[in-house]
């Protein structure tokens, strides 16, 4: 069995946004998160999260929406872009359709081939959906 290490990784300068640039281009999947205050096409998002694994390394890269000057934000937002629109890298998030709904009307992103763990687990409880 393996070990794996769980990192948490800020991305705030241009260094991180190349780490996290370079190794997302290898994902096949990726995991998501937002928060924000009543987040949803009108609520602010505040906090974007996207895990990626690369050998025995699970990082959690957090991109702060809220604290960082608009520049970076706009810089940030272009990065994460890609990947969160590539069909061929699926996204696991839980619940998504609040993310989904602040991503498309806030910053322009439609997350395409998306595994909704709440989905998975209403049907394996037998839960109407």
């Amino acid at each position: 069995m393996s070990e794996y290490n769980y990192l948490i990784t800020p991305v705030t300068d241009q260094d991180k946004f190349q780490e996290f640039t370079d190794l997302v281009q290898n994902q096949k999947i990726i995991t998501l998160d937002l928060e924000g205050v009543s987040l949803s096409r009108i609520g602010a998002c505040t906090i974007i999260t996207i895990g990626l694994v690369q050998e025995n390394n699970i990082t959690s890269y957090i991109f702060d929406i809220l604290h960082q000057d608009k520049s970076l934000v706009k810089n940030m937002l272009s990065i994460i872009k890609k990947p969160l629109e590539d069909n061929n890298i699926m996204k696991i998030i839980h619940d998504s359709r609040a993310d989904s709904d602040a991503l498309h009307k806030q910053f322009d992103i439609m997350l395409t081939n998306i595994f909704d763990t709440s989905v998975a687990q209403m049907i394996l409880t037998n839960k109407n959906i």
